[in-house]
């Protein structure tokens, strides 16, 4: 993992506890880079540590759910709007960049055939 005083990772995670998230938030912490949280309302080891915090739904309940449907809709939306953000910021750049890839897989694929 390579991470400075300049990174942002957004970390996503329901529960917030899992070994593996403690481990990277706490290497990205360490190496002074911005960590956004994606997780659900309860009082995580991620909530705690990150430096921003976006909440999913945690309406689910764990006896009666049939899937992860309502977190995995709100985490999906979020990264939505993230993206949107993101790619607002330089629209006319990163449309062109867009169109250009769209072209360039559309080449490849035009060729496979």
């Amino acid at each position: 993992m390579l991470s400075n005083k300049d990174s942002v990772a957004i970390v996503i995670s329901y529960s917030g506890e899992e070994q593996e998230i403690k481990r990277i938030v706490n290497y990205i912490k360490q190496k002074e880079g911005t960590v956004i949280a994606v997780t659900s309302i309860n009082d995580s080891y991620l909530r705690k540590n990150a430096n921003y915090c976006l909440t999913i739904c945690s309406k689910e309940n764990i006896f009666s759910k049939i899937g992860s449907y309502s977190s995995k809709v709100s985490a999906d939306y979020i990264m939505d709007i993230i993206f949107a953000l993101l790619f607002k910021n330089n629209y006319n750049i990163n449309l062109i960049e867009k169109l250009e890839r769209a072209k360039n897989i559309q080449n490849i694929e035009f060729l496979k055939n």
